[in-house]
C-alpha cells in the first residue's frame, strides 16, 4: 500500500531521461493505488523505485 498520500509528486524519466515529466498532485481523499499506462506504442516498464519524502514543513496544528 502506498499509505495514503494527500500531497505527492510523480516524476517520470523515459528512456534514460531523454524525456521526461512531473506533476504535483493534491488529491481530495489519500491515494492507495498507482497505475502507469500507454497510449499509441508498446512501453515496457523496465525499472521502478518509490522514494517516500519526509515532512518537511510542520503542519499547523488541525491541518494536515
Amino acid at each position: 500500500a502506498i499509505n495514503g498520500w494527500y500531497k505527492c509528486s510523480v516524476e517520470v524519466f523515459v528512456n534514460n531521461g531523454q524525456q521526461t515529466g512531473s506533476a504535483l498532485l493534491f488529491p481530495a481523499t489519500p491515494l492507495d493505488r498507482l497505475r502507469l499506462s500507454a497510449t499509441g506504442a508498446g512501453a515496457t516498464l523496465s525499472h521502478f523505485e518509490l522514494f517516500p519524502l519526509k515532512q518537511t514543513v510542520r503542519a499547523e496544528e488541525g491541518q494536515i
